[in-house]
Protein backbone atom coordinates (compact mmCIF):
# COMPACT_ATOMS: atom_id res chain seq x y z
CA UNK A 1 0.00 0.00 0.00
CA UNK A 2 1.04 3.32 -0.70
CA UNK A 3 1.79 5.97 1.58
CA UNK A 4 2.15 9.51 0.02
CA UNK A 5 3.69 12.37 2.80
CA UNK A 6 2.92 16.00 1.83
CA UNK A 7 4.65 18.75 2.67
CA UNK A 8 4.23 22.90 1.94
CA UNK A 9 4.84 26.00 3.10
CA UNK A 10 7.30 25.78 5.64
CA UNK A 11 9.81 27.99 4.56
CA UNK A 12 12.58 26.60 6.04
CA UNK A 13 15.13 30.33 6.86
CA UNK A 14 18.56 28.85 7.75
CA UNK A 15 19.65 25.45 7.95
CA UNK A 16 20.30 26.06 11.80
CA UNK A 17 16.29 27.14 12.57
CA UNK A 18 13.64 25.55 14.12
CA UNK A 19 11.37 24.69 10.95
CA UNK A 20 14.80 23.17 9.32
CA UNK A 21 15.30 20.86 12.31
CA UNK A 22 12.01 19.65 12.71
CA UNK A 23 11.90 18.84 8.63
CA UNK A 24 14.84 17.13 8.93
CA UNK A 25 13.64 15.08 12.00
CA UNK A 26 10.88 13.81 9.44
CA UNK A 27 12.80 13.03 6.94
CA UNK A 28 14.73 10.98 8.83
CA UNK A 29 11.77 9.58 10.06
CA UNK A 30 10.55 7.77 6.98
CA UNK A 31 13.70 6.58 6.56
CA UNK A 32 14.17 2.11 6.34
CA UNK A 33 11.03 1.61 8.94
CA UNK A 34 8.70 3.70 7.37
CA UNK A 35 6.28 2.22 4.80
CA UNK A 36 6.88 5.63 2.75
CA UNK A 37 6.82 5.24 -0.89
CA UNK A 38 5.91 9.19 -1.89
CA UNK A 39 7.23 12.38 -0.75
CA UNK A 40 5.63 15.58 -2.52
CA UNK A 41 6.80 19.06 -1.50
CA UNK A 42 4.32 21.63 -2.84
CA UNK A 43 6.34 24.78 -3.08
CA UNK A 44 8.13 26.95 -0.30
CA UNK A 45 9.64 24.38 1.51
CA UNK A 46 12.70 27.05 2.08
CA UNK A 47 12.05 30.60 2.30
CA UNK A 48 14.27 30.90 -0.81
CA UNK A 49 16.01 28.57 -3.36
CA UNK A 50 16.79 29.82 -6.90
CA UNK A 51 17.89 27.58 -9.17
CA UNK A 52 21.50 25.77 -8.45
CA UNK A 53 23.06 28.58 -6.75
CA UNK A 54 26.14 26.87 -4.68
CA UNK A 55 25.18 29.37 -1.60
CA UNK A 56 21.25 27.16 -1.26
CA UNK A 57 23.20 23.70 -1.98
CA UNK A 58 25.91 24.27 0.62
CA UNK A 59 23.74 25.91 2.87
CA UNK A 60 21.01 23.06 3.44
CA UNK A 61 23.26 20.64 2.57
CA UNK A 62 21.72 18.47 5.25
CA UNK A 63 18.27 18.85 3.91
CA UNK A 64 19.32 17.94 0.49
CA UNK A 65 21.80 14.61 1.53
CA UNK A 66 18.47 13.81 3.78
CA UNK A 67 16.37 13.86 0.50
CA UNK A 68 19.03 12.02 -1.32
CA UNK A 69 19.06 9.16 1.48
CA UNK A 70 14.87 8.41 0.82
CA UNK A 71 15.17 8.58 -2.94
CA UNK A 72 18.21 5.89 -2.94
CA UNK A 73 15.92 3.91 -0.74
CA UNK A 74 12.96 3.98 -3.03
CA UNK A 75 11.05 7.32 -1.82
CA UNK A 76 9.47 8.21 -4.78
CA UNK A 77 10.17 12.58 -4.15
CA UNK A 78 8.12 15.04 -6.39
CA UNK A 79 9.02 18.88 -5.70
CA UNK A 80 6.52 21.69 -6.95
CA UNK A 81 7.70 25.41 -7.35
CA UNK A 82 6.07 27.48 -4.86
CA UNK A 83 6.59 31.30 -5.15
CA UNK A 84 9.44 31.61 -2.89
CA UNK A 85 11.47 28.49 -4.64
CA UNK A 86 11.74 28.74 -8.56
CA UNK A 87 13.61 27.39 -11.62
CA UNK A 88 13.71 24.35 -9.19
CA UNK A 89 14.57 21.99 -12.08
CA UNK A 90 18.30 23.03 -12.68
CA UNK A 91 19.24 21.60 -9.60
CA UNK A 92 16.48 19.34 -8.72
CA UNK A 93 15.71 17.54 -11.31
CA UNK A 94 19.03 17.83 -13.57
CA UNK A 95 20.90 16.95 -10.97
CA UNK A 96 19.36 14.84 -8.24
CA UNK A 97 16.51 13.12 -10.59
CA UNK A 98 13.58 14.73 -8.48
CA UNK A 99 10.09 15.30 -10.55
CA UNK A 100 9.59 19.02 -10.54
CA UNK A 101 6.90 20.24 -11.71
CA UNK A 102 6.40 24.52 -12.07
CA UNK A 103 2.86 24.61 -11.67
CA UNK A 104 -0.46 21.86 -11.15
CA UNK A 105 -0.40 18.43 -12.07
CA UNK A 106 -2.84 15.53 -11.60
CA UNK A 107 -1.36 12.14 -10.15
CA UNK A 108 -2.47 9.03 -9.06
CA UNK A 109 -1.78 7.77 -5.81
CA UNK A 110 -3.23 4.99 -4.00
CA UNK A 111 -6.25 4.38 -6.36
CA UNK A 112 -6.75 7.98 -6.19
CA UNK A 113 -6.89 10.80 -8.67
CA UNK A 114 -5.36 13.86 -7.06
CA UNK A 115 -4.87 17.19 -8.61
CA UNK A 116 -1.57 18.57 -6.79
CA UNK A 117 -0.08 22.29 -6.59
CA UNK A 118 1.75 25.21 -4.57
CA UNK A 119 -1.63 27.57 -4.36
CA UNK A 120 0.11 30.82 -5.58
CA UNK A 121 -2.13 30.62 -8.90
CA UNK A 122 -5.44 30.05 -7.06
CA UNK A 123 -6.65 33.51 -7.48
CA UNK A 124 -6.82 34.24 -10.87
CA UNK A 125 -8.07 37.89 -10.12
CA UNK A 126 -4.34 38.63 -8.60
CA UNK A 127 -3.06 39.98 -12.09
CA UNK A 128 0.37 41.41 -10.32
CA UNK A 129 0.89 38.26 -8.75
CA UNK A 130 0.65 36.24 -11.97
CA UNK A 131 2.49 39.09 -14.12
CA UNK A 132 5.45 38.40 -11.93
CA UNK A 133 5.20 34.73 -11.62
CA UNK A 134 5.32 34.77 -15.73
CA UNK A 135 8.09 37.29 -15.68
CA UNK A 136 10.31 34.97 -13.36
CA UNK A 137 9.99 32.40 -15.98
CA UNK A 138 11.15 34.50 -18.84
CA UNK A 139 13.97 33.11 -20.52
CA UNK A 140 15.54 36.27 -20.49
CA UNK A 141 15.19 36.05 -16.38
CA UNK A 142 15.90 32.90 -16.06
CA UNK A 143 19.33 33.65 -17.84
CA UNK A 144 20.03 36.41 -15.48
CA UNK A 145 18.86 34.10 -12.38
CA UNK A 146 21.51 31.31 -13.36
CA UNK A 147 24.34 33.67 -14.21
CA UNK A 148 24.25 36.34 -11.33
CA UNK A 149 26.10 35.83 -8.44
CA UNK A 150 24.22 33.64 -5.65
CA UNK A 151 25.05 36.23 -3.47
CA UNK A 152 23.14 38.98 -5.36
CA UNK A 153 20.49 36.10 -6.06
CA UNK A 154 20.20 36.27 -2.24
CA UNK A 155 20.07 39.89 -1.06
CA UNK A 156 17.37 40.25 -3.94
CA UNK A 157 15.44 36.70 -2.59
CA UNK A 158 15.34 37.76 0.43
CA UNK A 159 13.95 41.34 -0.22
CA UNK A 160 11.38 40.00 -2.22
CA UNK A 161 10.31 37.30 0.26
CA UNK A 162 10.14 39.97 3.12
CA UNK A 163 8.30 41.88 1.06
CA UNK A 164 5.73 38.84 0.43
CA UNK A 165 5.40 38.10 3.94
CA UNK A 166 4.30 41.78 4.81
Amino acid sequence: MASAYFVSDIHIMSPHCERARAFLAFLRSLSGRSNATHLVLLGDIFDLWVADHDYFIETYAEIVDEIRRLQKEGVDISYFEGNHDLHLKYFWAERLGLTVHDGPTCVTLGGRRLRLEHGDQMDPDDRGYRFLRWFLRTPPVRFLIRHLPGSLITRIGDRASAASRD
